[in-house]
């Protein structure tokens, strides 16, 4: 499963659907470490550690919201997902 995180709004050119779609990516992968719940960064003593797989995209994509989805509409220029390798 991949997760989309976006960049910024992209206003031209075509765009791949998030799902369910397949696709063949590029890039570089790397180990990202993030504060978790519960202050996110706020109380670091305190907050967990979240850690995700991300592959930095050689090139970027644009990807559409289905019309359908809760997610936000539009088109996002994308240049790095999260893999989840657990589904």
């Amino acid at each position: 499963m991949l997760f989309i995180r976006p960049g910024q709004a992209a206003a031209v050119g075509s765009c791949m659907q998030m799902a369910p779609v397949v696709v063949s990516l590029s890039g570089r992968v790397y180990v990202e470490s993030k504060y978790g719940p519960p202050g996110f960064g706020e109380t670091p003593d305190r907050d967990s550690r979240i850690v995700g797989t991300i592959l930095r995209l050689n090139h970027a994509i644009h990807v559409c919201a289905d019309s359908n989805s809760s997610l936000r509409p539009g088109r996002e220029l994308v240049h790095e997902v999260e893999l989840n390798f657990n589904q």
